[in-house]
């Protein structure tokens, strides 16, 4: 189900139009998302759970409803875009002008653990993937691996994408991306200091 829909303009550039799919999960862009998303041609996702089976019903919606565009860039609401660094580094608008059939941004993991970073790796948190990718695939796109008994993920639905996927296209990582996460101040003689909650521990 469309919730909303964005400035009226597609996103064209040298790769051809680009239909931006805010993956909501049930929650708002947050502001810099929502600036950055003025003037693309834009919806929101799927808003089921869990994730895997949202970024299915999306890539599913958009190969069967926009025809009209010759990629899909699914990019999570808590993202922050970022510019280009001083280091070289190319920020989020990157995904957009880059030439490829399966690009991503590199961000962080949630409370700050690795989340996926090099062109070894693919995120679907920020990515953009061709419809030509997607019409080769027969689905599901997305899936968590679990271990035989079902019980425990082995790997994210991100893995399990780039896994069939490479064995055809090659996969860039182009650029990066804030992701927009809670963290612990913590006073210090110096100023306060921000650490990961997972570097507290428990606190009983």
């Amino acid at each position: 189900m469309v919730l909303a829909l964005g400035a009226p303009g597609t996103v064209m550039s040298n790769v051809g139009s680009i239909l931006v799919a805010v993956m909501a999960f049930r929650q708002e862009p947050n502001r810099l998302l929502a600036r950055w998303l003025e003037n693309k041609r834009w919806r929101y996702g799927s808003p089921e759970f869990p994730t895997d089976v949202a970024r299915n019903q999306t890539v599913n919606r958009f190969l069967a409803e926009d025809g009209e565009f010759d990629h899909l860039l699914m990019i999570d609401a808590d993202m922050v875009p970022l510019p280009d660094q001083p280091d070289g580094q190319r920020g989020t608008d990157a995904i957009f002008t880059e030439p490829g059939d399966i690009l991503y941004c590199g961000f962080v993991g949630t409370e700050g653990i690795r989340g996926h970073f090099g062109d070894n790796d693919f995120g679907a948190a920020c990515c953009r993937i061709s419809r030509a990718v997607l019409e080769s695939l027969p689905p599901p796109w997305f899936r968590f691996p679990t271990n035989a008994a079902g019980t425990v993920r082995t790997a994210c639905e991100c893995a399990y994408f780039r896994a069939r996927a490479a064995r055809r296209w090659p996969v860039r990582m182009v650029g990066i991306v804030g992701h927009l996460q809670p963290m612990v101040l913590v006073p210090s003689p110096v100023g306060p200091k921000a650490v990961s909650p997972l570097d507290i521990g428990d606190i009983r």
